[in-house]
């Protein structure tokens, strides 16, 4: 797996199917998504991609530190075991916060990632405001020439799997619930 840290000077030659989010914990929900993601790249002969950030966003934008489920560390050893082709982490700034939606879409996946396939869960959200949506990356697939992949978020007990729901077991004890949700054991997090 090759680990990318910036974007600057930065262009992929291979075409790519792009993943995106936060991957704490690296939970049933997220396995899921990147195993559709495996499976459509498989299908077009796209090199797989996973894009997320240094830190949660919500750290940048509103002060507030979510504590993390795994380590950094850890998520790119399953990464690697899934056999994702490339793994981008940058820092997430402000700046990098006021991009439109159309603009991320124009300038970062398909500039500079050459996506062909772009999958993202049912919730996910992106670009200034968050105005971007899986219905924003499907209006702009026709436009800029990449397949959409949205995927249902997956359940727990009647409700959708977060890391939010892990970290809230985790804090109360409810290690088994935890555990279900993420589908390894709570030794296995480092």
């Amino acid at each position: 797996m090759i680990e990318i840290n910036s974007l600057e000077k930065f262009i992929l030659t291979d075409k790519t199917a792009v993943t995106l989010g936060k991957f704490d914990g690296l939970h049933l929900g997220h396995m899921k998504l990147i195993k559709k993601l495996i499976e459509e790249a498989a299908d077009l002969n796209l090199k797989t991609l996973v894009f997320t950030f240094t830190q949660n966003p919500k750290e940048v934008l509103v002060d507030q530190k979510d504590k993390r489920i795994i380590t950094e560390d850890k998520k790119k050893e399953i990464l690697k075991e899934l056999g994702i082709d490339y793994y981008i982490c940058i820092p997430f700034t402000k700046e990098f916060s006021l991009m439109e939606p159309e603009q991320f879409i124009k300038k970062i996946l398909m500039e500079k990632l050459n996506a062909g396939l772009i999958a993202t869960g049912d919730d996910f959200c992106f670009g200034h405001n968050r105005s971007g949506n899986p219905e924003v990356l499907k209006s702009l697939s026709e436009k800029y020439g990449f397949k959409y992949v949205m995927v249902k978020k997956e359940l727990y007990k009647g409700d959708g799997i977060s890391s939010t729901r892990i970290r809230e077991d985790l804090k109360e004890g409810r290690f088994s619930e935890a555990e279900k949700m993420l589908g390894r054991d709570v030794n296995n997090f480092t």
